[in-house]
């Protein structure tokens, strides 16, 4: 029996969608008022556009303004007459003055804007559906599909029109009448990103194991921090796999774990030996999956993921970074942990979140900053934490017992190695003034001792030679031997790389 009719349509039958009139009116607007571009016009993009002259004029429109040319008719022609597809002068000429009388006022420029990318939203959507077509005919796996189709539906959802509506705090308390889940209670929820901050080779490694067992059986981290069960991906660049096999049992044995208690719930990447950066790893890991695959992803370590060429000092590199992870953590409706290493030096006299080597939005972004500094104690630490979306802890005293890190509350949590008393306080910032006053003394010309006294208004003796005996250990100024008046003595002056950052600041 024959298949009823159908008034389905046969997508590769139809033209894309396109709105020539609404490019048209929008270019003619930004034509007319210039200034337009950077306020109206800032969202738009060349691909927004479907009709390939209305791209290659805004693209010139742009390039003039980054130029700080005129945006007027013989610059236009100039610049356009060079393409083929307006050919000489005349057709750029007239095609120009299609467009300005396509146009004659500015007042409706944001509708004409929201026009345009309505119809390039309809073609993205048609392009998703043939791919999703294509895919499904040409024997590509449904994950596969879906990944890609969520890829373009982010693209359409995302695109900006250069306005936004506030939304009222009443429809927000409606729509999320509660937190995210709690992955670790107190510490971490879905979606959030924690850091994990210690000097090099004090243990961090052996701590995330205990995190990462707590979560796979639904233990209590440190027997302190509820946790929920769920499933677990450690990603590790830095060991050998025999060694990562042999710890982690190693940890669930002192934890009295046995391998039944978390099989199915703990997943390894072992990467020693085909190290991936970020981006690349991210992108083969999860573009394929979705939510409920994993409720907690540990990266250690961060160093050996950051990608060739970018630097941990910088900022803005660094918070790209995180912001691919937030990405992901939404995609995955996971949370994420990184672990990292301290800067060089005690860590006792810093605040939380400067704690960590490299820039320092890497602290800003992350929604736990969990610190472990060394306790005077040998084999003990003081945890801390700046959180997001919990209250704040108390400091936590812990000792590494291998192989496992336990709370010792016999341990005072004030005593952090490197933290200063009051007093030591002051007298750094006492000595750091001085050393200020020195440099300055010593800016306009080199000084003897009893000339720098002089000079900063009659520092003791005992102070000035102290502190310019600190600055010559530190390479901050340099000495010579000289007579004055019959006598030796020595004379200071700023070393080359003081006055350097003189100048330079």
């Amino acid at each position: 029996m024959p298949a009823p009719p159908t008034n389905r349509l046969d997508p590769f039958d139809q033209a894309p969608p396109c709105d020539p009139e609404a490019e048209a009116a929008l270019l003619g607007s930004l034509l007319l008022e210039p200034a337009l571009l950077r306020t109206e016009g800032a969202s738009l993009e060349t691909h927004h556009f479907r009709d390939q002259q209305h791209a290659i004029l805004l693209a010139t429109m742009r390039k003039l303004v980054r130029a700080g040319q005129p945006i007027d008719e013989i610059v236009l022609v100039g610049e356009l007459s060079g393409n083929p597809l307006f050919g000489s002068k005349p057709g750029a000429a007239a095609f120009l003055a299609k467009i300005a009388k396509a146009t004659p006022t500015t007042t409706h420029v944001a509708l004409y804007r929201d026009r345009v990318i309505e119809a390039w939203r309809k073609r993205k959507l048609r392009e998703a559906a043939l791919d999703a077509f294509q895919g499904a005919s040409n024997g590509q796996s449904v994950a596969g599909i879906l990944t890609a189709l969520r890829d373009e539906l982010d693209q359409v959802e995302n695109v900006s029109t250069g306005r936004r509506e506030p939304t009222d705090i009443a429809d927000l308390i409606d729509e999320f009448p509660d937190l995210k889940e709690e992955i670790i209670d107190g510490i971490l929820r879905r979606g959030e990103t924690a850091n994990i901050i210690a000097a090099a080779k004090t243990g961090k490694s052996w701590l995330v194991y205990g995190i990462a067992l707590s979560v796979a059986t639904g233990r209590p981290w440190l027997n302190r921090f509820p946790c929920k069960r769920g499933r677990v991906l450690l990603i590790d660049n830095e060991l050998q796999r025999e060694t990562l096999v042999s710890r982690v049992p190693t940890v669930a044995h002192e934890m009295d774990l046995v391998l039944e208690d978390y099989r199915g719930q703990l997943k390894v990447e072992s990467l020693r030996g085909a190290l991936k950066d970020l981006p690349r790893l991210m992108g083969e890991l999860f573009d394929h999956r979705g939510p409920a695959e994993f409720d907690l992803v540990i990266l250690d370590a961060w160093y050996r993921a950051i990608p060739e060429g970018v630097s941990e000092n910088d900022n803005a590199q660094i918070m790209q970074l995180y912001n691919l992870i937030d990405r992901y953590t939404t995609q995955l409706d996971a949370a994420w942990i990184n672990i990292h290493h301290s800067s060089k030096g005690e860590q006792g006299g810093k605040a939380v979140v400067d704690v960590g080597a490299g820039a320092g939005s890497q602290a800003r972004a992350a929604d736990a900053h969990i610190v472990l500094r060394t306790h005077e104690e040998p084999g003990a630490a003081v945890l801390d934490a700046a959180l997001r979306s919990f209250p704040p802890i108390a400091p936590l005293p812990v000792r590494f017992e291998w192989p496992l890190w336990t709370p010792d509350a016999r341990l005072d949590p004030g005593k952090v190695k490197g933290r200063r008393t009051g007093q030591e306080q002051r007298q750094t910032e006492q000595d750091r003034q001085g050393i200020k006053d020195i440099q300055a003394a010593l800016s306009d010309a080199p000084a003897t001792l009893r000339e720098i006294r002089r000079r900063t208004g009659g520092m003791g003796q005992t102070r000035s030679e102290r502190l310019v005996a600190m600055m010559e250990k530190q390479g901050a100024v340099v000495s010579e031997e000289i007579r004055v008046r019959g006598n030796d003595c020595r004379q200071y002056r700023l070393s080359e790389n003081v006055v350097h950052e003189e100048r330079t600041t």
